[in-house]
């Protein structure tokens, strides 16, 4: 996770470990779960297997709550939801799979300073405080979803297309600031 900033403003962005986990698991498990936003697979691909000891069904009911959890855990950066016994099965008995899986991602760096600096270039006055979260998503295809006002998922196909990030990032921060 990069972060970047002044006193009047913050800037998170890279992946975040339980988004990661969790659209792992999904895919993993081959759950048909429904994500706001439509989430695409994993790229690279994980190998699906359901592994002794997991409950299919059960982590699928749990999903969509953790999944909800996750994305806000992402934006204000601690985990406060409930246990869920079967996602916690799950993702245990996925622990050692998942970790060379996240060995194999690594963060695209934006600089969003330039953005900011421009923005307030272009508004004449400096930019009011405010915080945005880019979360980085290794995920088949171009996504680029505002969930809240201060938080935005990025595929890193999206990442990669400087010129329709910094499009996405320049109206994002010119609401913030």
């Amino acid at each position: 996770m990069w972060h970047a900033g002044t006193p009047s403003w913050r800037i998170q962005q890279g992946t975040s470990y339980l988004v990661d986990v969790a659209l792992y698991v999904r895919d993993a498990l081959a759950l048909s779960v429904t994500t706001e936003p439509d989430i695409p697979l994993l790229t690279p691909p994980v190998p699906v297997s359901v592994p002794a000891g997991v409950d299919r069904a059960a982590v699928a009911e749990q999903w969509p709550d953790w999944w909800a959890d996750v994305l806000t855990a992402a934006e204000v950066g601690h985990y406060a939801g409930p246990l869920r016994p079967a996602v916690d099965a799950a993702v245990s008995a996925f622990e050692g799979e998942f970790a060379r899986y996240q060995s194999t991602l690594h963060d695209e760096h934006v600089d969003v300073g330039d953005i900011v600096g421009a923005t307030e270039v272009e508004l004449g006055r400096p930019a009011r405080p405010f915080r945005l979260t880019i979360t980085e998503l290794a995920v088949q295809g171009s996504l680029c979803h505002r969930i809240t006002p201060e938080h935005v998922l990025m595929s890193t196909e999206f990442i990669r297309d400087a010129p329709s990030r910094d499009a996405v990032l320049r109206r994002i921060v010119a609401g913030l600031a």
